[in-house]
Order: structure tokens, then C-alpha cells, then sequence
């Protein structure tokens, strides 16, 4: 397997992981806190696989011919290392099953940790978004002719379905509770979360015991929900970044440019 295609499996497998870590009881919470370790993992692999990008970045990061665009992908991704290393410290921390003989934080770093993870979701989406040119390359790289068209439709078709499910899911889910909680009262806190709820479960048993089977029907919506919701994001990311990218080539009309 080339090492760019190993990247792109790699890739899907943390997504598919990522999105599946924001209702816990849908598979078990020893499921969630093994994989939410795994998307850790997986994410600082990633960014050791592209190090060559980081440390170039990183040397001219200031530089007046680092373009605008790169050094805004470079912020992104330093967020979200950092906000990967806060959930798991806080996964760790707060575990009650897998990993609780390690356990050290109280109550009060839960709603922390549920905030972190809708951080983490827009955040992956900006960093998507700002990766769509490449991501759409790589989907329509080989063919050409009729099968390039029509796949083109089908995709066209498929995010048409994705933003209008992210833009539902945006408004049934728990997205803006759970991004909240951390600055309600303590009581409130208290009274709204019990001791092992996680991000999109107000309401989860004690215990880690899921509320609903484990069923496929069950893991799909989870998936389709939290997907969508980034694929919504990423659609905004890259729709601003070709806006601004516009705005600069018609100020420019003499000067060729390149994505």
C-alpha cells in the first residue's frame, strides 16, 4: 500500500471513530473510552505523518511570503492538538470503566470534557473544510469522461442530503447544551448531568448501561448525525475560504492564481 493511500485509510478510520465517540451509549461507554484513547492515537500519528508540513510551516510561519491561507490552517491544527491532549487528559480522568483506576477528576470535568468534544467537531470540520480542494481531488482523481460527470452529480446529490441533515441536526441534537454546560451554575450542572453522561446523552443511565440496544439502525443514526453536522461546517469553511479567494483574484486581474 503507498504511504498516501495508507494516510487516506487512516484517515477515514478516525473519522468514522470520531463521529461515533459523541453518544457513548449507543455502543457502551467501554467502547467509547477505548475508542476515544484510539482517536487520540490515531490523530497525533496523523500529525507526525505530515510533520514535513509542520516543521516547514513552523520555520516560516512569520515569513511575509507564508500565505494567509497556510497560516490559518497551521492555527487550526495547533487548536486541535491541543484540544485532542485536553480530552484525553479529561477522558482519562473522569473513566469509569476501562481506565478508572486512573481516574483523578471529579464530577465538575465532565461538562468540561463534553464542551472540549463539540470544540473538537467544529474544529475537525474547519480543518476538512480547509482541506475540501484536496479531499475533492483525490475522490475524482482517475476518472474522466462520462463516469467523472456522473460521479460528480452523485456527489453533488449526496452533500445536498449531508448540509440538510447537519443543518437538522444542528437544531435536534444537544450541540448547544452540551457547549454550555461548563458555564452553568454548579446546581445546574448537577442537576442536568449525571455522573457519567457524555456529550448528546442529557438523560444516560448511571452505571454506563445504554438506555437502547445496541442495534445497527442505532450506530448508523449516531454516525449520520455527527457527520453530517461536520460535513455542514466543512461545506462553510470551504465555501468562505473560495469567497475570499475570489475577492482577492478579482482585485488581482493581471496576476495568475492557483488553489
Amino acid at each position: 500500500m503507498r504511504y498516501k493511500h495508507l494516510k487516506l485509510v487512516m484517515d477515514i478510520a478516525m473519522t468514522i471513530l470520531f463521529v461515533l465517540m459523541f453518544k457513548k451509549n449507543v455502543l457502551g461507554l467501554s467502547f467509547h473510552e477505548i475508542g476515544g484513547v484510539a482517536v487520540c492515537a490515531l490523530f497525533i500519528v496523523h500529525t507526525v505523518m505530515n510533520r514535513a508540513w509542520v516543521v516547514a510551516v513552523s520555520r516560516n510561519l512569520f515569513s511575509k511570503k507564508t500565505p494567509a491561507k497556510v497560516r490559518i490552517r497551521y492555527a487550526v491544527d495547533v487548536l486541535l492538538l491541543l484540544d485532542v491532549f485536553a480530552i484525553l487528559f479529561t477522558g482519562l480522568g473522569i473513566s469509569k470503566k476501562v481506565f478508572k483506576i486512573i481516574a483523578f477528576l471529579p464530577g465538575w470535568a465532565i461538562p468540561i470534557h463534553m464542551l472540549l468534544g463539540g470544540i473538537a467537531l467544529v474544529l475537525v470540520g474547519i480543518h476538512v473544510g480547509l482541506h475540501w480542494g484536496w479531499i475533492k481531488g483525490t475522490a475524482f482523481a482517475g476518472l474522466k469522461g462520462k463516469k467523472r460527470t456522473v460521479m460528480k452529480a452523485f456527489g453533488c446529490v449526496l452533500l445536498a442530503a449531508f448540509l440538510c441533515g447537519g443543518a437538522y441536526s444542528f437544531i435536534r441534537s444537544d450541540f448547544k447544551n452540551w457547549m454550555t454546560r461548563p458555564f452553568a451554575s454548579g446546581s445546574q450542572v448537577e442537576r442536568r448531568i449525571p455522573p457519567d453522561a457524555a456529550p448528546g446523552q442529557s438523560g444516560a443511565r448511571q452505571g454506563g448501561r445504554p438506555q437502547q440496544p445496541i442495534t445497527a439502525g442505532n450506530v448508523a443514526k449516531v454516525f449520520l448525525t455527527f457527520l453530517s453536522m461536520m460535513i455542514l461546517i466543512s461545506t462553510v469553511t470551504a465555501s468562505a475560504e473560495r469567497l475570499v479567494g475570489a475577492g482577492r483574484t478579482n482585485n488581482v486581474p493581471a496576476r495568475k492564481q492557483t488553489y
